[in-house]
């Protein structure tokens, strides 16, 4: 399998690579600092005897595992030389800006969705008849996934939902029947069925502030790595496919240029 092969080679060779750059830098990893990421494989795995269970199904060896945690150790404290602060502007603008919805308030929704106007129509004639918003949902919805639920789509936050269902959603009380809303997708009919508050920002500061720090660290690994990378003559046999630096991963070969199985002598075919 020459993606295997080369999922394979990249990873030996972005071993190499990162104990390189640690000697580059003059960093040295002992057993304290090997004995830390094994500890928060552990907790991240649910303990000790999960962790077992799960190498023992990868046929993963005690001494690989040990190779693996060498290689995070090193690249922890790169990253951690690399890092810098993160100041309470960053912090505060990412509360303030929250393009993912994450602090701002919420509203729990359930949705039909219709390909016609008509169809939506006679969703909602059947709902204010007295059935229920979840059956006439399972019968009707053409969002299969949310259907199965009785339309129920969970919190949404303000942005994250095309316009006009974002705005039919936010301007809605709570239990109001709402629709037929026209989207791309076609139209919906809306039920707001609770509210949630915003997060105040003293009680997310720290978390913010953590995320803000990982994903800048993270970048300027990421980013030493790439510069380190393209200082060394790094060949690789065209059998398992080309280097591509910018991307610190070996390219597999396309199958044209592959080349062909060696024939075979007489009698062995």
């Amino acid at each position: 399998d020459p993606a295997l092969q080369a999922s394979v080679l990249t990873t030996l060779i972005r071993t190499e690579v990162l104990r390189q750059a640690a000697e580059d830098r003059s960093i040295e990893v002992g057993d304290e600092e090997i004995s830390e990421q094994r500890k928060t494989l552990v907790e991240s795995v649910g303990g000790q005897e999960a962790l077992d269970e799960m190498l023992a199904d990868a046929n993963v060896s005690d001494e690989e595992l040990e190779a693996n945690l060498m290689d995070q150790a090193i690249q922890t404290a790169i990253s951690d030389e690399l890092s810098s602060e993160v100041s309470d502007e960053q912090v505060r603008a990412a509360f303030t800006e929250d393009p993912q919805g994450q602090y701002g308030e919420k509203v729990e929704v359930r949705h039909i969705l219709t390909k016609s106007e008509e169809d939506a129509q006679t969703a909602i004639e059947r709902i204010e008849a007295g059935e229920e918003f979840s059956e006439v949902a399972k019968d009707m919805s053409t969002d299969t996934g949310s259907a199965e639920r009785g339309g129920e789509l969970g919190p949404i936050a303000r942005g994250t939902t095309v316009e006009a269902f974002d705005n039919a959603a936010f301007d809605a009380e709570e239990g109001e029947l709402v629709g037929p809303i026209e989207t791309e997708f076609g139209f919906h009919v809306l039920e707001v069925t609770g509210q949630v508050a915003g997060a105040e920002f003293s009680d997310v500061e720290k978390d913010i502030r953590t995320q803000l720090e990982s994903a800048a660290q993270g970048q300027a690994f990421n980013d030493y790595i790439t510069e380190f990378v393209s200082g060394l003559e790094i060949e690789v046999n065209p059998r398992y496919g080309t280097w591509d630096a910018q991307s610190v991963s070996v390219v597999p070969p396309q199958p044209s240029e592959a080349p062909s199985a060696p024939a075979l002598p007489p009698g062995l075919s």
